[in-house]
């Protein structure tokens, strides 16, 4: 997390975790939903959370 923002591991590391990338956004859906099922069941659930993202995450995007 960066100035209250979570930020892909790319961008943070060694501290993060990489990206993944799937072939189909089917795939990415499916892999988050498992993930975010299993976090629930830990410490950390609602606080660590999968997302499947469009682009590259080492190419900075403008912030809304």
């Amino acid at each position: 997390m960066q100035d209250g923002t979570w930020l892909p591991g790319d961008l943070v590391a060694p501290d993060g975790w990489s990206s993944i990338e799937y072939q189909s956004l089917q795939e990415c859906e499916e892999r988050k939903d498992a993930f975010n099922e299993n976090m629930a069941m830990t410490d950390y659930a609602n606080l660590i959370k999968s997302v499947c993202q469009a682009t590259d995450p080492s190419i900075p995007s403008k912030m809304l």
